[in-house]
């Protein structure tokens, strides 16, 4: 009874890691933008699948998208663009933006029971895995941990650590002082410059 009231009450955000899938081609996007390795205008191809280290890798378009710019293949969210791209950044890179946008680490929400999500060792990345990483599959995380990695892309690259309180009273009733969110700052500046 009691494992059953604790699953009732479990926020399945923070307890339960799951493969992102193609939600985390943003963040492939974000890593080979960031390093100047593409442009929006960049040209892929897309047959239908892709080969790598001897493995079929297709796309979810039966006879692919042909030819196509980045942006377009973002758009369309074309797996084997998708592989070329993870090609250009490689296996260093990846892991250490991977590790930047806080998907190797819990977030510490002042919330119980957070999980840790599951990736590969730095020994078993290889170029495979990098292929399949670069579309969301064959490692999990938390969707908390998918929704502060998505809001460091949206906030110009600063990532804000995730609260769940908002504001606190004592029993009298007063406001308490809250701790400063340095990301409230950064979004509402974000939006301003975008209806500038």
């Amino acid at each position: 009874y009691s494992l059953e009231l604790q699953r009732q009450w479990q926020s399945r955000a923070l307890t339960e890691p799951y493969e992102p899938g193609s939600t985390f081609k943003i963040i492939t996007a974000a890593i080979a933008l960031e390093e100047k390795l593409i442009s929006e205008n960049t040209g892929f191809s897309c047959p239908g699948y892709v080969v790598q280290s001897g493995h079929r890798i297709s796309c979810w378009k039966a006879g692919g998208h042909g030819g196509q710019t980045f942006l377009q293949a973002l758009k369309n969210s074309c797996n084997p663009a998708f592989v070329a791209v993870s090609q250009r950044i490689g296996t260093k890179i990846f892991r250490e933006y991977f590790e930047n946008f806080g998907l190797t680490t819990r977030t510490g929400i002042d919330l119980g029971g957070e999980a840790s999500g599951v990736y590969h060792t730095e020994e078993n990345f290889h170029e495979l895995e990098l292929a399949i990483a670069a579309f969301g599959q064959r490692f999990k995380i938390t969707p908390l941990q998918m929704i502060r990695a998505v809001s460091a892309v949206a906030n110009g690259g600063t990532r804000c650590e995730p609260t769940a309180i908002v504001s606190a009273t004592d029993a009298d009733g007063n406001e308490l002082p809250m701790p400063e969110n340095e990301c409230a700052s950064v979004l509402d500046e974000n939006i301003a410059n975008t209806t500038a």
